[in-house]
């Protein structure tokens, strides 16, 4: 049988491997997620290999961040495609 903590730390490497998926599908890297958030890169290392998990806000603001990429990059190879985010002044802010 596992323990909690077992199935904890399984559920927060899965997690991780997710956003590193999402990050890189919007063809980031981490240090341009972490720039782009007001972040140190090692944050974002932490997050996807699963030793430190993300808070709620720190989940919506890489979602985020990496939709708007993904839609800019799709938008620059389809003209006219739309773009749902914006960005508050220098660097990304996750809503409240």
């Amino acid at each position: 049988m596992t323990s909690p903590s077992s199935s904890v730390q399984e559920a927060r490497r899965a997690l991780g491997k997710r956003l590193s998926e999402i990050r890189l599908e919007a063809g980031l890297t981490k240090r341009a997620l972490a720039n782009s958030l007001g972040w140190h890169e090692s944050k974002c290392s932490r997050f996807e290999s699963g030793t430190r998990p993300p808070s709620e806000r720190d989940l919506r603001a890489w979602v985020l961040l990496a939709v708007h990429r993904a839609r800019s990059r799709i938008s620059s190879r389809r003209p006219g495609a739309s773009r749902a985010c914006t960005s508050s002044g220098a660097g990304w802010s996750a809503p409240a």
